[in-house]
């Protein structure tokens, strides 16, 4: 074969390729827009996003070089992602062609007064995973400190998105994912750090606890923890009153987790006994995972929408969604809701700590019966996520 034909083969492999990455990319920024147990291979693509995108950038550079008109494909790809990007990358003078948050639906409240000066409150929501295992005390003492304004976060390299984060964060309402509790440091040894929101309530007595709370600095006047059908994941919500005329819901959830760390445990583990898994067994693997877990993810936030929807008070939803922003998770609560990050953040933001520091999977949402003032996710010592802090003014 003579180069001319080695070169046109190497032009239309490069052609082939490239639409097979625009299409996968597109299909990956509108994951959300497809009912994961019903396209589960479609739900696949979504973590894959950054990388797809990445690819376009680099496959239009080199046709923009070469002068072919097939840039414009990668570049097209590109735009449909756009979405995506500005739900983790906001610059202060904000994407001029996307706006901020869509619209929302107003959550109907049961009193309405007029006349009433709004109301300011600093949430935030931490997967803790188990506060570091044997590190547990001195996290917990650690992170109370910070989330009750007493120190600030005691790392040099912290990240904020806010002036106000470089301190301290006292805060009004803090929802936490996967605390954990030893034999001698129990929810009390907690409450007691966390001595500025005296009001709090925790997960079920039963048999299959999920560890999450919700800690207030204003009654609590009721709650209700409940765990996800045939999962090891829940929720929990809190009505709350912060004066005798306002009451919000504040709902908590954790969703289905991807699985991908317990196969990188399970390989760990063969490697060490001797064991071996093939490349197509470690693919099986990961692709049955991701395609149950983000099922499991689709029933979950129907459930938490249908809550939403059904709510008499103004609400806030926040938690470890376990799933990136072009999710159907995502999208399904952007639809009722306002993600503070789109509506008030601003610079790069991701809450998994691991994989680059790619992932933004953990978020505070807000029904239009609030405004989101501010917006900053501190990248502290104590977990694998950042915490998500907001500020929401309650109208």
């Amino acid at each position: 074969m003579g180069k001319k034909a080695i070169s046109y083969l190497f032009y239309c492999v490069s052609i082939v390729i490239t639409v097979l990455i625009a299409a996968a990319t597109v299909l990956s920024a509108k994951t959300g827009h497809f009912v994961p147990k019903n396209h589960p291979f479609i739900s696949m693509l979504g973590p894959f996003l950054v990388v797809l995108i990445t690819a376009d950038i680099l496959f239009f550079i080199y046709w923009v070089i070469r002068l072919k008109v097939i840039a414009i494909v990668p570049f097209i790809a590109v735009m449909f992602s756009l979405s995506y990007t500005a739900s983790i990358y906001y610059p202060a003078n904000h994407w001029p062609l996307i706006g901020k948050a869509g619209k929302a639906a107003t959550v109907k409240k049961t009193v309405v007064i007029k006349n009433i000066t709004p109301v300011n409150l600093k949430v935030a929501t931490f997967n803790v995973g188990g506060f570091g295992g044997d590190a547990l005390i001195k996290n917990v003492k650690s992170a109370a400190d910070y989330f009750c304004g007493r120190k600030g976060i005691p790392m040099a390299d912290a990240i904020h998105y806010a002036p106000a984060a470089k301190a301290s964060a006292p805060v009004d309402i803090l929802c936490l994912e996967e605390y954990a509790e030893g034999w001698d440091f129990g929810r009390d040894s907690i409450k007691k750090h966390l001595n500025t929101l005296p009001y709090s309530c925790f997960d079920g007595k039963g048999t299959k606890p999920v560890d999450m709370a919700i800690f207030s600095k204003y009654q609590i006047k009721r709650y209700c923890f409940a765990q996800f059908p045939e999962s090891n994941y829940g929720f929990i919500y809190a009505d709350i009153a912060i004066d005798s005329t306002k009451i919000i819901r504040v709902i908590a959830v954790h969703f289905e987790s991807t699985g991908v760390s317990n196969i990188s445990s399970d390989v760990a583990y063969a490697e060490r006994t001797n064991q071996k898994y093939s490349r197509t067994e470690m693919f099986t693997k990961l692709t049955d995972k991701l395609k149950f877990s983000s099922g499991m993810r689709g029933k979950q936030v129907d459930i938490i929408c249908n809550m939403i929807k059904k709510s008499p008070y103004p609400v806030l939803l926040m938690g470890d969604f376990n799933d990136t922003p072009n999710s159907y998770a995502y999208v399904k609560c952007s639809r009722l809701l306002i993600d503070t990050f789109r509506e008030c953040g601003q610079g790069y933001t991701y809450s998994y700590r691991h994989f680059q520091k790619l992932f933004r999977i953990d978020y505070i949402f807000h029904s239009a019966d609030f405004k989101g003032i501010n917006y900053f996710s501190p990248d502290g010592p104590w977990s694998d996520h950042n915490a998500v802090i907001a500020e929401c003014q309650l109208l």
